[in-house]
């Protein structure tokens, strides 16, 4: 119960309880979880998900009001509906969010094929770090789009890939 850090990598456990009252900083990494089940964590504030099935993963929280850095990815990229709206229901007072290369395409499919309402959670981040391993001139609207929904956003890094080629990429 007095575990304070947690990093934890697993690949489809069959069952996972976590009872850690006092849990501020855990990373965790696993493929699937039929059954994972974790009680509130009043003191968590950095949180890092690597996930197959990000949005599976994230809705198993009961509640991330205290996390303030999150950073997420997807292991490969499977499309489960991972959008900013789920992310902020569960994760409201977040400060700080980086996402992998996975997470970022993820979010960036679900932004083209269903757009992107104003979730009052974006408006508290102040730091997003993205990678990108794909860039094109639809990534510039989904980054607008970013821009105008986080007014208090202060710092925003995007690092492309080396395999980029493309002279969108440059500009």
């Amino acid at each position: 119960p007095k575990l304070v850090k947690l990093k934890l990598k697993c690949i489809k456990p069959q069952s996972l309880v976590l009872e850690t009252p006092l849990l501020s900083n855990f990373h965790l990494a696993l493929e699937e979880a039929n059954e994972f089940k974790v009680k509130e964590f009043p003191h968590l504030k950095n949180l890092k998900l690597e996930s197959v099935n990000l949005c599976s993963l994230i809705s198993m929280f009961p509640s991330g009001r205290t996390v303030k850095k999150l950073r997420v990815d997807s292991m490969k990229l499977k499309m489960t509906g991972f959008n900013f709206d789920m992310l902020f229901d569960v994760f409201p007072n977040l400060s700080y969010l980086h996402m992998g290369s996975g997470a970022w395409k993820e979010i960036e499919n679900y932004f083209h094929s269903r757009g992107m309402e104003g979730r009052r959670g974006m408006k508290g981040l102040k730091e997003i770090v993205g990678y990108l391993v794909e860039f094109d001139y639809l990534t510039f609207s989904f980054i607008f789009s970013i821009l105008d929904n986080c007014t208090n956003l202060s710092d925003m890094a995007l690092v492309i890939h080396k395999r980029v080629d493309n002279p969108t990429a440059s500009s």
